[in-house]
């Protein structure tokens, strides 16, 4: 504005030099230029914050596209863990449902054993008794308690001892479907020492 207003002055005085002014123009020049740098002042300020508004704004923009970004990233991490939950809590059910059908399977499988007409003992590949049926409690006049976590061999004669681990350790070595004692026969002894076929 003031560069206009010094064209002006030209036009209509044939020059800028406002020394050759009338001295009241001179004076109203003065003040509408100090005036007139006042607000050149202030626009450069408004300009500079503005700049930095825009700055500061930029920013501010950048830092809210990191926090969505990771808002995002959290969210997705979040579906991915409940999926796992969701996941580890079928698996834990099917394996509850497969021990429960595995427990009932045994204890058919129990009930079977315990109403066999034959005695039943059941070892480990060390020869310890797990299981027998109420008929072999019978037969040799222990009970299951006396029995579980005995050697095999304490239901055998003397003579019968200390072969037969020999013969239970090949069979573990080699499982195969056999008759018991095929081709042989077979001795136990009760609990009240009484040998039997």
């Amino acid at each position: 504005m003031h560069k206009l207003l010094l064209r002006q002055i030209r036009k209509v005085f044939g020059s800028e030099d406002t020394a050759q002014l009338p001295k009241g123009l001179n004076q109203l020049l003065t003040l509408v230029s100090a005036t007139y740098d006042g607000f050149d002042e202030d626009r450069l300020q408004i300009e500079r914050s503005l700049e930095l508004s825009s700055t500061e704004l930029s920013e501010k923009t950048a830092k809210l596209q990191q926090q969505l970004q990771g808002i995002q990233e959290s969210k997705e991490h979040i579906a991915k863990e409940e999926k796992v939950k969701q996941a580890t809590v079928n698996l834990l059910n099917d394996i509850k449902d497969a021990k429960e059908e595995a427990d009932r399977a045994r204890q058919e499988t129990l009930n079977i054993l315990e109403g066999a007409p034959d005695s039943v003992v059941i070892i480990d590949s060390d020869g310890t008794i797990t299981y027998v049926n109420k008929q072999l409690e019978n037969s040799f006049g222990y009970q299951k308690t006396e029995l579980i976590g005995q050697k095999i061999e304490m239901l055998l004669p003397e003579r019968f001892r200390k072969i037969h681990p020999k013969h239970r350790i090949g069979y573990f070595q080699h499982p195969h479907v056999r008759a018991m004692g095929a081709g042989l026969e077979l001795f136990g002894i009760k609990k009240n020492g009484m040998e039997f076929p």
